[in-house]
C-alpha cells in the first residue's frame, strides 16, 4: 500500500509543507515578545490576575484580565484621553442623600468607595459629580463605577442641556444591566470584580454647558421616571471612579480605562507598540481578546518598525502575525 501525506498550499508552494509566518508577536504570556518596543509618557490603569484595578508607571506595558474570570485579554493599547473631571472619587453636591466616604473596598482595592444613602423626605434624592465644560460638536464618553447595596438600582442623567434635556438611564447594579431610560445606544456595562460594575454611555454634544451629571436614587425601581420623586427609606449603594473623556471622530466610541484624578484633570498618554517588518511582508492580522481580527498592510514597513494603532477595532491585542 502507498501512503501519501499532503500539505497545505504555503509560500514554498503548492504540495511543500507549511512555513513559519514571517513574523509572529504572541501577547498572551503576559511580557513582551522578543524584538517588540513599548512606551507610554505617562501612568496607567489595568486590571491585575486578580481583578484588582492597579495603576502602571510609565512606560510599563499593561497586560490587561477579565477583573471577574481573571483570564488574560492582552495587551491594552489605548489613545490618549484626558478624565475632565477634576476629583473621580468625590461627590459634589448632595440632594436628600447622605454619602459616608471610603465606607468600602473599591475596584482598586482600597477602602474609598462611597456609601449612598437616600434621607427619609419625599422629594428627588441625587448627588452630583464636579463640573464640565460641555462644547457642541464633542463627543463624550462619561462613565462611573457602582454597587448596589439595599438598592440594587440607581439610575444616572447626564448633564441636562448639553446632552438634550431629558436623558436618563437606570442601571441594574445587581445583575449588570440597564433598566428603563431613554439613552437607546452608546451604553455598555462591564462587570468587575466583589459585585462592582462600570456602566459607560457616549452622547454628543447638542449645546455648550458647564455643568454635571447626576447619579439619582430610584426607589429600587428599575422602570422609574427621570428625576423620580419619593419618599426615601434610607436605601443605600455604592459609588466610586467617575469620569468624562472626549472621544475623538477617528477612535472607538467608547470609555477607556479609568483615569484618577484628585485636584486635577489628567491626561493618560496614548501607547507606542512598535514591531519589527521583515522584507518581504506584505500584510499582518490582529487578533484581539474577543477571537476577532483585523488585518492591515504593512508593506510601507518592511525592513523596519510597525507602530499599533491606537484606533483598532478593539484595545486588547493578543497576537500579531504575519498572513
Amino acid at each position: 500500500m502507498i501512503s501519501f501525506l499532503l500539505y497545505p498550499r504555503a509560500r514554498g508552494g503548492c504540495g511543500a509543507p507549511p512555513v513559519s509566518p514571517l513574523f509572529d508577536y504572541d501577547f498572551t504570556s503576559g511580557v513582551l515578545p522578543t524584538g517588540v518596543t513599548f512606551s507610554r509618557s505617562s501612568s496607567g490603569t489595568r486590571f491585575n490576575a486578580s481583578g484588582v484595578m492597579v495603576s502602571e508607571a510609565i512606560d510599563a506595558p499593561r497586560f490587561d484580565y477579565d477583573p471577574v474570570t481573571h483570564a488574560l485579554r492582552g495587551l491594552l493599547i489605548e489613545p490618549q484621553r484626558t478624565n475632565l473631571l477634576t476629583a473621580s472619587n468625590s461627590t459634589g453636591t448632595t440632594f436628600h442623600q447622605v454619602v459616608t466616604l471610603d465606607a468600602i473596598s473599591s475596584p482598586d482595592g482600597t477602602v474609598n468607595g462611597r456609601l449612598v444613602a437616600d434621607d427619609l423626605e419625599g422629594n428627588s434624592h441625587r448627588t452630583s459629580q464636579t463640573y464640565v465644560n460641555y462644547m457642541v460638536g464633542n463627543v463624550y464618553a462619561l462613565s462611573s463605577h457602582y454597587k448596589s447595596g439595599s438598592f440594587g438600582s440607581c439610575q444616572f442623567v447626564p448633564a441636562s442641556t448639553a446632552f438634550g434635556g431629558t436623558l436618563y438611564q437606570n442601571i441594574d447594579m445587581a445583575n449588570g444591566a440597564f433598566g428603563a431610560g431613554n439613552i437607546s445606544t452608546g451604553k455598555t456595562v462591564q462587570a468587575l470584580a466583589d459585585g462592582w460594575l462600570r456602566a459607560a454611555i457616549v452622547r454628543s454634544c447638542i449645546a455648550n454647558q458647564s455643568y454635571v451629571n447626576f447619579v439619582f436614587g430610584n426607589n429600587n425601581n428599575l422602570n422609574a421616571a427621570r428625576a423620580l420623586y419619593y419618599t426615601g427609606t434610607g436605601g443605600t449603594y455604592y459609588l466610586y471612579g467617575h469620569q468624562v473623556e472626549i472621544v475623538a471622530t477617528n477612535e472607538r466610541q467608547e470609555a477607556t480605562s479609568h483615569i484618577p484624578t484628585t485636584g486635577s484633570v489628567v491626561t493618560r498618554a496614548a501607547e507606542v507598540v512598535g514591531m519589527p517588518i521583515p522584507a518581504g511582508a506584505t500584510n499582518g492580522r490582529f487578533v484581539f481578546d474577543d477571537a476577532s481580527t483585523q488585518d492591515v498592510d504593512v508593506s510601507a514597513y518592511a525592513g523596519g518598525l510597525y507602530e499599533a494603532p491606537v484606533n483598532l477595532n478593539r484595545a486588547h491585542i493578543q497576537r500579531f502575525y504575519a498572513i
